[in-house]
């Protein structure tokens, strides 16, 4: 290995107050440059493009072109002397130095460190700036996949994930209902793998008794279910790494490390600055399966053996199905989210094969399940808040309609077919940097808004405008009387859930006035409330209503969708949502 770093005798000339202007010019240090010198920075200022693919997601090549293509937009910029050797000009010398590391190493063959004067200029930079991400967020990732949604569409699948662990996503052929659905499971495999939990502790006698006490809410910010978290887990204390146990939540002991020694020594040269210290806590990552499953739903579906395996009644011995493995994976990693994801359910009738798992997740209770050995397969499964169930479906003359028991206990999103010129717009995705998207991207938080009421959710949301609240209260309960009419009636469920996804609106929002409430109460409505609809033309004039309150009240959204729903009953004397 040449520790000698790279290239000798070469300075681009750049101060460290010049890097400074430069880091705060959006034209040259783009959003990708920045993410990429703040994981260059977590990793102690050097690594190479495969270290960062590794750790962080994406092609080693992809983290090489955002450094040339910053490189060479800070040359065009400055003007400043390219690296040249042999005739070869070289731009990555302009922002690293580096060295090669050994051809054999599985973790690259060159790594970079950056420039004293850049890094220096970075971390001024990065103390007074709100940028703090290192992984790229759910929309880059879908922009990297080349994948373009309406963005209300991609807030609405995550709301829907959070206020209820089951959607179902419905529209056309070719829509992209499952590659969304697909495309999360894999974000949040890259997301989840690095999960942490951040606390701070006091150091006091904790090398005698070799263990601390940790602030409950950190789990609880962390990991909702913090009550399962008893277990050994990796973990770090200043420049310490070893082994710890959770016993008793929230005690983490240190006693069984590889080095205690050294953990004590780290403990008391800290005690020497302060009397707490920052602890991070590594939590399990996938451990060999995916975050994610799809499971083509059969036309010959009538019971549910093909999710939940059944017991062979010849061998004795209960055979597993794929879903049911990561049904049994999410209940022992209960940090983890899993995604379920059903594709085409509505191929079979959805109650034969699915409602013993419906009623499970609606009451709490356990499943059951005919297991001849429990340490293979246990009798009992709970499932829990960080499985989530996805089903896609396709509405045509090969497909069931949906019974008013699934629809009443699902989000149901609908996918429009988009234009040419809506994919020609939709290149890259602009949100409100005042919205809080490391909320919306991360389902397991915000879910514990599933075990609010509706009273307690209006309270909150009254602290920031009470005005909305009697407008939205209002309204839901006009729609309500209409949809009577109709003999289409919601209930408590239907209300409930409302609330619940206007809670974790409220949240993205940043818990601010909620102006904003009308356009998350518009997908409500066509999401939990229009799909109920179904009927002939004895609903005409109820439905003419409905589109008039909603036409009167700016909910654009089902104002549009009740439009086509009347025309498709004028014209043909019966409707339903999927029209």
């Amino acid at each position: 290995m040449n520790d000698d770093l790279e290239p000798v005798g070469y300075d681009p000339g750049i101060s460290e107050n010049t890097w400074e202007q430069l880091l705060n010019n959006r034209d040259i240090f783009k959003k990708d440059s920045i993410r990429l010198l703040f994981q260059i920075e977590s990793m102690g200022g050097k690594a190479t493009c495969t270290q960062l693919s590794k750790k962080f997601g994406g092609n080693p090549n992809q983290y090489n072109n955002i450094a040339i293509n910053t490189a060479k937009r800070i040359q065009d910029y400055t003007k400043c002397d390219l690296y040249e050797r042999k005739s070869n000009k070289a731009y990555w010398p302009i922002m690293f130095l580096g060295k090669k590391v050994n051809k054999h190493n599985t973790d690259g063959v060159f790594e970079w460190s950056l420039r004293p004067e850049l890094r220096t200029a970075f971390r001024k930079y990065s103390m007074h700036s709100n940028e703090t991400k290192i992984n790229m967020d759910f929309f880059d990732f879908l922009t990297e996949k080349r994948l373009v949604y309406p963005i209300d569409t991609v807030e609405n699948f995550l709301l829907s994930l959070k206020s209820k662990q089951f959607i179902i996503l419905s529209g056309g052929t070719g829509t992209g209902k499952t590659k969304l659905a697909q495309t999360y499971g894999e974000f949040i495999r890259r997301e989840f793998s690095q999960r942490t939990v951040q606390t701070e502790v006091k150091l006091g006698e904790s090398s005698k008794n070799h263990g601390f006490t940790v602030r409950r809410e950190d789990f609880l910010n962390t990991v909702p279910e913090a009550g399962k978290l008893d277990g050994k887990y990796r973990f770090r204390l200043g420049n310490f790494e070893g082994t710890g146990q959770i016993q008793m939540s929230p005690r983490f002991w240190f006693r069984g490390t590889e080095n205690l020694e050294k953990a004590i020594q780290t403990i008391e040269e800290l005690k020497k600055i302060s009397d707490k210290a920052p602890l991070t806590i590594l939590l399990p990552s996938y451990n060999g399966v995916d975050s994610y499953l799809i499971v083509p739903v059969g036309s010959n579906w009538t019971d549910s053996r093909h999710i939940i395996g059944y017991l062979n009644a010849i061998t004795g011995k209960y055979t597993r199905t794929p879903a049911l493995d990561l049904m049994i994976e999410a209940n022992r990693n209960p940090w983890n989210p899993y995604m379920l994801i059903l594709d085409e359910m509505n191929l079979s009738h959805v109650e034969r094969y699915f409602s013993d798992i419906i009623s499970c997740m609606e009451s709490g209770e356990p499943l059951i399940l005919s297991s001849d050995d429990p340490n293979e397969v246990p009798r009992e499964l709970n499932l829990g808040d960080n499985l989530f169930i996805i089903g896609t479906v396709n509405m045509d003359e090969t497909t069931y309609a949906f019974s008013p028991k699934v629809l009443d206990r699902a989000n149901v999103i609908e996918f429009e077919p988009a234009s040419i010129n809506d994919i020609r717009a939709m290149s890259s995705y602009s949100l409100d940097p005042s919205k809080d998207v490391e909320f919306l991207q991360d389902c397991m938080k915000g879910t514990e808004c599933r075990n609010m009421s509706f009273k307690e959710i209006m309270d909150l949301l009254a602290g920031s405008n009470t005005k909305m609240v009697e407008d939205f209260v209002s309204d839901l309960d006009e729609i309500q009387k209409i949809m009577q009419r109709m003999k289409l009636p919601f209930g408590f469920r239907t209300i409930e859930e409302v609330s619940r996804f206007m809670y974790v609106a409220w949240i993205y929002e940043s818990k601010s006035d909620f102006q904003n409430w009308k356009r998350y109460m518009d997908a409500q409505i066509v999401q939990k409330i229009l799909p109920k609809i179904h009927g002939n033309s004895s609903i005409s004039v109820p439905l003419k209503e409905l589109h008039a309150y909603c036409r009167d009240h700016g909910y654009t959204r089902s104002e549009s969708k009740l439009s086509r729903m009347i025309e498709v009953l004028d014209s043909q004397r019966h409707v339903s949502f999927n029209c």
